[in-house]
C-alpha cells in the first residue's frame, strides 16, 4: 500500500497570550525568529465552522520545511471556543503528503462517515 502521509510539516498550538507564548518558547527552547500577526481583517468575512470571521494573534517559526504556529483568541473564534474547552495545546497538525488537499479531504470524510 502506498504511504498516504509523510513528515509533520506544522504544528498549531493555541495559547492564551501570544507574546507570554513567544517568550516562553525562545527562552526555554531557543526558538527563534517569530513571524507575529493578528489576522482579524483578512478573516473577518470568512467562514469557519459555520461561523462568520475569526479574530486570532498567530506567531510562526519556519525551519527546515516545518511551522510552529501559536494561536491566541482576541475575539470570538473557533480558537476561543478551543480554549475555553480544552485549555492551551495542541489544535491541529499538518503532515506532509503527495495527495491533493482535496484528495485528503475526501478521505477524512469516508474515514469520518
Amino acid at each position: 500500500m502506498k504511504k498516504k502521509f509523510g513528515r509533520v510539516i506544522h504544528l498549531g498550538i493555541v495559547v492564551e497570550d501570544i507574546h507570554a507564548a513567544v517568550e516562553i518558547y525562545e527562552k526555554n527552547f531557543g526558538i527563534t525568529p517569530w513571524e507575529i500577526s493578528e489576522h482579524a481583517e483578512f478573516f473577518k468575512d470568512k467562514i469557519v465552522n459555520g461561523q462568520i470571521g475569526i479574530d486570532f494573534a498567530s506567531a510562526i517559526y519556519r525551519c527546515d520545511g516545518y511551522e510552529l504556529e501559536l494561536i491566541s483568541p482576541i475575539g470570538p473564534s473557533v480558537y476561543k471556543d478551543w480554549l475555553e474547552e480544552h485549555g492551551p495545546g495542541l489544535h491541529h497538525v499538518k503532515f506532509e503528503t503527495e495527495e491533493s488537499y482535496r484528495d485528503v479531504l475526501s478521505m477524512a470524510k469516508e474515514i469520518s462517515g
